[in-house]
């Protein structure tokens, strides 16, 4: 079986209606976890309330998300019973539905012996070939799988595939993943524990806190995959808080009560489980408010709301008093003239410094002169920490090494920082990473705001269209442009490489430096009789300069944090020229 299980696999509620499934809701929650970054979904879980579904609905539920899911992502049903002929005939039923895989909890109430348990699992696998995940969960079905057991099932049927295991057991993991020589994938069933399953060979989770936010839990996932272990620690520690209050009463009480609260559906529950006590609720309530969710008005991916040091009046999540005060380095340049020039023109905002480095022949004149407008008494100055004592943001589009002084210039006076210079090494992106600790810090390699359109799209289009569709990338700058491939084709080919379950090096880059280039890049899907491309030219430098003028609106009134063009647009937030 060649299906690999990854990811933020989104172990789905069952929303109902007036006594029904509301089949328009579910399917409109398919398409937000497609569109959110889910890497699979799993109809008729524990999550799904499938203990409460009718036959018919238990049916019914498989086949709307198969539909609306439309083979973009595999969907993994829930099939599992104490029953075996029942078993095998729900999970027949996945199949013909055209499910991806089979997720088959051990049987409740029976409490089976190991051999009884092998039987059952061997029973079902002989009588259905289809990919099948085990799902181990004791302290709901009161027995435990143990992994000679598992181990034995993966030698003996070659469509069982991965575990789904719940017992919190890391040392059970690690036996399990020993004895089958790694042969099963091995997915979180617990969502605190996915970064340690993660870390001893696991490939991902099936979430429950991801039908809220699936963006963060499959960017976490993503970071360690990538390598970046520091940028899943800061995830794990963000969601944690979230994911705990999804469990302050039993699943799914709590997760379809916040999905109520965000407007996402009826939070209706089936007895016997029941409306969660007003104490809970408020404590649940306390905690969508701190992650953020109820300030954006949906759930949806994010880093935490965050503030920079200076009170600011806030109206739909946007800054709305004084203007943005900014202060630019590399001010005599071409990026930092077109965006000192466009904060002139913007009501919004209010150019207090220029920067540029000491000997430069600029120093000292008056920076509306430096950009062929009216005096405006702000010379320029190579003095740093002076220049932004007067600023609320600063946007630094120059190197790396004067970016990096500005960096804990910023931290020092707790100043947000917008950060649109590209080539740093690992040391400099772990120290960006360290003073996001206490400054809200937004990172992005475009500031354009069709180029992190772009991003989605070919993350996207890519998870689409599957490993079937060859992908390259072209990218072309001017002659002067140093590093190469640039950032934004690096951020292409991480966008490629997530939507097909790869690794970036594993998406070719061509570089292309000539002329005056202001900026191209082209995403080329090339399969059987047709191609895709995904282009984007930057017609002039003022694409980026109005891209990072929004990203120092968006991060005024943020608190410390890591941040991204994505969570700009998502803010709605853009500046006008």
């Amino acid at each position: 079986m060649s299906l690999k299980l990854h990811g933020a696999i989104t172990a789905l509620v069952t929303p109902f209606r007036n006594g029904r499934v509301d089949e328009a809701a579910l399917k409109r929650l398919v398409d937000f976890q497609i569109e959110h970054g889910a890497t699979g979904l799993v109809p008729c879980g524990s999550t799904g309330e499938s203990a409460t579904l009718s036959h018919d609905e238990h049916d019914r539920v498989i086949e709307l998300v198969i539909e609306a899911a439309g083979a973009r992502i595999p969907v993994i049903a829930g099939t599992g019973s104490n029953n075996t002929q029942e078993a095998i005939r729900l999970t027949r039923h996945a199949k013909d539905a055209g499910a991806s895989a089979a997720l088959i909890i051990s049987p409740y109430y029976n409490k089976p012996t190991q051999r009884g348990l092998y039987l059952h699992f061997k029973a079902i696998a002989d009588a259905v070939d289809i990919p099948i995940v085990l799902y181990n969960i004791a302290s709901r079905t009161a027995v435990n799988i143990e992994p000679e057991t598992i181990a034995q099932l993966v030698a003996d049927c070659p469509t069982i595939i991965a575990v789904k295991e719940s017992s919190g057991n890391l040392e059970q993991m690690s036996r399990i993943l020993q004895l089958t020589k790694r042969r099963v994938t091995l997915l979180s069933g617990d969502d605190s524990l996915t970064l340690p399953v993660l870390s001893i060979g696991g490939t991902g989770v099936i979430s429950v806190v991801s039908n809220l936010v699936p963006r963060d839990v499959a960017a976490m996932v993503s970071a360690y995959e990538r390598g970046d272990r520091k940028a899943a620690i800061e995830w794990h520690d963000r969601l944690l808080p979230l994911i705990r209050a999804m469990f302050i009463e039993t699943n799914p009480a709590p997760v379809k009560t916040a999905m109520g609260l965000l407007g996402m559906i009826d939070p209706e529950l089936r007895l016997p489980l029941c409306a969660m006590s007003d104490a809970n609720q408020q404590r649940l309530r306390d905690e969508l408010d701190a992650y953020g969710l109820f300030a954006k008005g949906k759930a949806r991916a994010q880093r935490p709301p965050a503030r920079s040091g200076r009170r600011v009046a806030r109206n739909g999540g946007s800054a709305m008093a004084e203007a943005v005060s900014i202060a630019i380095p590399g001010c005599g340049g071409r990026m930092g003239q077109r965006i000192a020039a466009l904060a002139l023109q913007d009501s919004g905002m209010k150019l207090a410094a220029g920067l540029e480095a000491k000997g430069h022949a600029l120093i000292g004149r008056d920076l509306g002169d430096v950009l062929g407008a009216a005096r405006l008494g702000i010379a320029v100055t190579d003095d740093a920490e002076a220049a932004l004592r007067s600023a609320d943001i600063l946007i630094d589009f120059t190197r790396p090494e004067p970016t990096m002084e500005h960096v804990q210039v910023a931290r020092r006076l707790r100043r947000g920082i917008v950060i649109g210079t590209t080539g740093f090494s690992d040391a400099q992106q772990t120290a960006i990473r360290d003073a996001a600790k206490e400054i809200p810090v937004l990172l992005s390699p475009n500031m354009s705001v069709g180029v992190n359109l772009l991003f989605e799209l070919v993350q996207t289009a890519a998870r689409r269209l599957g490993l079937r569709y060859d992908v390259e990338i072209v990218e072309a700058h001017h002659r002067a442009k140093q590093d190469a491939p640039s950032g934004t084709a690096k951020r292409l080919a991480q966008a490629a490489a997530d939507g097909r379950g790869q690794q970036p090096q594993d998406v070719p880059v061509h570089a292309i430096r000539a002329g005056d280039i202001v900026g191209d890049h082209t995403v080329l899907f090339a399969g059987p009789f047709e191609r895709l491309e995904l282009t984007h030219r930057a017609h002039g430098r003022d694409a980026f300069a109005i891209g990072a003028l929004s990203a120092a609106r968006f991060l005024r009134g943020q608190r410390a944090g890591l941040y991204d063009m994505s969570h700009v647009l998502q803010g709605g937030t853009h500046a006008t020229a």
